[in-house]
């Protein structure tokens, strides 16, 4: 899973249950592996629990996209939407922002969503 995963980005969104799985992996650095730490600690996730490692990390400036994607992979919007069809992406992420927490970590912000 660590070659997956190497580092935690302000420009990437990450599930947990990958971070967690870096835990267990043998090959990551140990002090990546305190990153995760610290980070689940930061947002009170329990690694060993698995319905609380069911979130999504999503870096502020981020949200946008992720909405995006959320809305296309779960058939809320159509993939192959035309191009002439215009949404406001930052306008729907503040509407979805509503059921996020947005919590700081170091100095950059985070959404996640506990399901």
């Amino acid at each position: 899973m660590y070659n997956n995963i190497k580092t935690i980005s302000p420009t990437h969104y990450h599930d947990t249950r990958d971070l967690a799985a870096v835990l267990d992996d043998p090959e990551a650095p140990e002090d990546f592996q305190q990153t995760i730490i610290d980070l689940f600690e930061e947002f009170d996730i329990d690694p060993m629990d698995p319905d609380a490692t069911d979130v999504t990390i999503i870096p502020e400036q981020m949200f946008a996209e992720y909405v995006r994607d959320m809305l296309e992979d779960c058939g809320t919007i159509p993939r192959d939407l035309p191009e002439w069809v215009a949404i406001d992406w930052e306008e729907t992420a503040r509407a979805v922002s509503a059921d996020y927490i947005l919590a700081k970590s170091g100095s950059d912000w985070f959404y996640f969503r506990s399901c």
